[in-house]
């Protein structure tokens, strides 16, 4: 019995991931040109970092170093910092 309550429960959580999947593209899909010329609005944080110039082209010249860091923690800076920090302060 426990191997189907353990099958059904795996089929909710892909369920869910699906079902919420798409409400979290909708808030989240970027803003894009076509080769038409054609510009979308994207998806609200696109519409709220437009509205306030939060850009990475709106900050001033982008520097090659940190978008590399960037990429090579795959986005995880800020969790890559505070592992750093704890550990820092750990070694006191």
């Amino acid at each position: 019995m426990t191997e189907h309550r353990s099958f059904y429960r795996k089929l909710g959580y892909m369920i869910a991931i699906a079902i919420l999947w798409f409400p979290i593209y909708e808030i989240s899909h970027p803003a894009l040109i076509d080769a038409e010329g054609n510009h979308s609005t994207g998806g609200k944080l696109a519409q709220l970092r437009d509205a306030n110039q939060l850009s990475d082209a709106a900050l001033g010249e982008i520097d090659p170093t940190s978008q590399t860091a960037e990429l090579a923690t795959l986005g995880l800076g800020g969790v890559a910092v505070q592992l750093l920090w704890t550990a820092r302060t750990n070694i006191k």
